[in-house]
């Protein structure tokens, strides 16, 4: 099972958007995204990152808080 996480971080430059993608078995961060705004696109980037890494087989479950940017 994977669970996305979205967090922003203070910066001198700003604020970063971060994204991840936890692998729940492992307690491993397997795909993120970091910008400089809380989009879909960040979401969805750490995703694929995840799913480029993982590979994962037909039935993986995938868990997601009820935020806009992954309803979307």
């Amino acid at each position: 099972m994977q669970q996305g996480r979205l967090t922003y971080i203070w910066t001198r430059e700003g604020w970063v958007y971060l994204a991840v993608v936890l692998d729940l078995f492992s307690r491993r961060v397997i795909g993120w995204s970091a910008g400089a705004r809380m989009t879909t696109t960040l979401v969805l980037n750490a995703l694929e990152c995840a799913i480029a890494v993982r590979q994962p087989t037909s039935g993986c479950v995938h868990y997601a808080d009820r935020g806009s940017q992954y309803c979307s």
